[in-house]
């Protein structure tokens, strides 16, 4: 008889965008469980229940025809709510390659998406505004979480000796027989990237294509065995790349990247999830289905390998609450501030060693970027925190309201049901709610939850009947995070301060571009430096 788990005992959510993914990665689940009777508040896509390594594992698939980000993420959020123990997850599948000397990328090869300076490991390459002479991205996409990359740490180092287990893996899906056999190597050709396939209707392949505008790959990069494994920046969106001279310039103008697909771009902010894509095309004309089930295989390979390589969740945080974005203000592009993204970092991530209550007051001029900061801090680690509450900090009456509404997110049976109530029907005492939010913040070992009280611009004590004293808002616990947004050098005396001060000219420049719009930051930053 199959097994059966409870929902909340998978803490693992691995996305696929193709039914040949799909087969792949439940060929290498160590066991399957039964899944659960079908209700209507079941997933309206595929998925299939198992176990890797320690890891109790849902594989969704997307609906059939409905590819892209919109439905990666939609079947990532319903699985979320589903399965409410996911901690992180995967996004495996197949993608189209870009080949250069230094990296002598081949079919099958697989990419991991990696965070660099730049980029968090996935960028979206047609979100941003219209300007004269062409396209200027804007926003950023989250990295992976910190339990991921080290595990990325690990199978980098892994690969550069002999014991990389992921061979082993794709030889359990290659076996003779097996649909995901690997294709010829005379079929991994190369054109040169102004060269179009030709699809006349002789055509079978590439083998009416001109063997002069072949790539003559000898003395590339040297190889070390048949299947490579590279570590970048994945570019990703709706559209399916199959010019060779666009790959080149967008692979360019993002600094380089290692491949192309068409889902990951709406996980990163959502679903905190590594992207591993096993190469099937070199994103050209020149496509073809030929190493589609082979790359398919390749990349859940080594999917399994990195699942191998996490340590399980030993005890699932009974106070983690689902990240919202409610209250948090949208920012569509953020002036990177990387020396104080470090020092926020530092202040404020959950210690092993030490429970003590952290504070730190962001201090600045009204729009030098607090709030921007803020937001990207609660992007990049969120994860670390078992729960993030942001708090409208603008006035007494807005804080209450803010903190009341926390309570729909606390996990049933840790709070009364008159204080959830409350946050959907904003109707009785809220002076009650927030008291036991506050309550439930102070528990002894609800230690690893972040507030952010954003805006606190009121001199208290005043004349102001909005102001309020702050230090009645935080839990009497001596644990968490408390992170404030603030016009007031006096409150640098709660905790740690960062004053955001001076910007470089870069910076300056992005600054006014976010407040004006049409240009004119760049005309009024260019009339103040003349």
């Amino acid at each position: 008889m199959v097994p059966k788990l409870q929902r909340e005992d998978y803490t693992v959510g691995w996305v696929c965008a193709l039914p040949i993914e799909f087969a792949a990665a439940q060929l290498l689940l160590d066991t399957q469980y039964a899944p659960f009777r079908q209700g209507p508040n079941e997933p309206t896509f595929p998925y299939k229940l198992g176990c890797i390594g320690s890891h109790n594992v849902v594989i969704a698939c997307l609906p059939v025809g409905r590819p892209g980000t919109n439905s990666a993420l939609s079947v990532a959020l319903q699985m979320r709510s589903m399965f409410t123990s996911i901690q992180y997850g995967l996004m495996v599948g197949i993608g189209g390659g870009v080949p250069k000397p230094k990296n002598n990328l081949r079919l099958g090869d697989v990419v991991f998406s990696q965070p660099d300076g730049a980029h968090g490991g996935v960028v979206q390459y047609e979100f941003g505004k219209d300007i004269p002479g062409g396209l200027r991205r804007t926003g950023h996409l989250s990295a992976p979480p910190e339990h991921l990359l080290n595990a990325l740490q690990t199978l980098k180092a892994r690969h550069s000796m002999t014991n990389f287990g992921f061979l082993d893996h794709l030889s359990k899906l290659t076996r003779p027989g097996s649909p995901f056999l690997r294709p010829s190597d005379a079929s991994d050709v190369l054109f040169a990237a102004s060269y179009e396939h030709n699809d006349s209707d002789e055509a079978v392949g590439c083998y009416e294509c001109a063997q002069e505008s072949l790539v003559n790959r000898d003395r590339w990069q040297a190889r070390t065995g048949p299947v490579q494994v590279h570590f970048g920046t994945i570019a990703s969106d709706n559209r399916l790349m199959r010019d060779g001279n666009q790959r080149d310039r967008i692979s360019k103008e993002l600094g380089g990247v290692l491949c192309f697909e068409m889902e990951a771009a709406g996980l990163m902010n959502h679903f905190p999830c590594l992207v591993i894509r096993g190469i099937a095309d070199y994103s050209d004309s020149h496509k073809s289905d030929d190493w589609q089930k082979y790359a398919a295989a390749t990349a859940a390979s080594c999917a399994k390998e990195i699942l191998l390589l996490i340590p399980p969740v030993a005890n699932l945080p009974r106070y983690r609450t689902h990240f919202s974005l409610e209250g948090v203000p949208v920012v569509k592009e953020f002036v990177q501030r990387p020396a104080e993204m470090v020092q926020l970092e530092k202040a404020l991530l959950p210690q092993p060693d030490t429970q003590r209550r952290k504070i730190l007051a962001l201090c600045g001029l009204g729009g030098i970027g607090k709030t921007q900061l803020a937001v990207e801090f609660v992007r990049r680690c969120r994860e670390e925190f078992s729960s993030v509450f942001w708090l409208a900090g603008d006035t007494a009456d807005s804080l209450r309201q803010s903190i009341a509404r926390c309570a729909t997110r606390i996990p049933k049976g840790q709070i009364s049901e008159d204080s959830r109530q409350y946050a959907l029907s904003a109707s009785g005492n809220v002076e009650a709610v927030v008291s036991e939010v506050l309550g439930w913040l102070a528990q002894p070992d609800n230690t690893s939850w972040l507030l952010v009280f954003d805006n606190v611009d009121r001199e208290f004590p005043s004349l102001d009947a909005h102001a309020y004293d702050i230090r009645k808002y935080f839990p009497s616990a001596d644990h968490g995070s408390v992170l404030i947004t603030t016009r007031l050098m006096r409150l640098q005396q709660l905790g740690e301060s960062q004053q955001l001060g001076r910007v470089d000219r870069a910076q300056a420049q992005a600054i006014l571009g976010s407040w004006y719009k049409h240009g004119y930051g760049q005309r009024l930053f260019t009339v103040r430096r003349n």
